[in-house]
């Protein structure tokens, strides 16, 4: 699977963020809220002089979306502890944030993350 698809799964499978929809990228215009949408910032790759390693080091950023500030502490906890269990991504918790979306009039909180993640 690819770093997209394990970030995926990850979020799918917590039991704290069951039933919310996990989009790559950008939401759809349908999703109703809370939504969570991950998005790679940046990333290297490690290499030697045999080449490409396998190893990279992508960093994500990762918002939730809801209609209430409440509800986006409450889901920004669980997506940083799923995310920080994940074996396969070996999160590291970069930064993190909060703001308004004056023009969906949603709260929005971001958190970014440094993953180890053999490619």
């Amino acid at each position: 699977m690819t770093v997209e698809e394990t970030l995926s799964a990850c979020l799918l499978a917590a039991t704290d963020l069951a039933g919310i929809k996990v989009r790559a990228e950008l939401a759809q215009p349908a999703d109703s809220t809370p939504y969570i949408v991950h998005t790679q910032v940046s990333g290297t790759r490690i290499n030697s002089l045999l080449g490409d390693s396998g190893l990279a080091n992508p960093h994500f950023q990762i918002d939730v979306y809801a209609d209430t500030k409440a509800k986006t502490t409450a889901l920004k906890k669980a997506i940083r502890v799923a995310v920080l269990a994940s074996q396969p991504l070996g999160a590291v918790l970069v930064s993190e944030g909060s703001g308004y979306e004056s023009l969906t009039k949603l709260y929005r909180y971001r958190q970014d993350f440094s993953f180890w993640f053999q490619d």
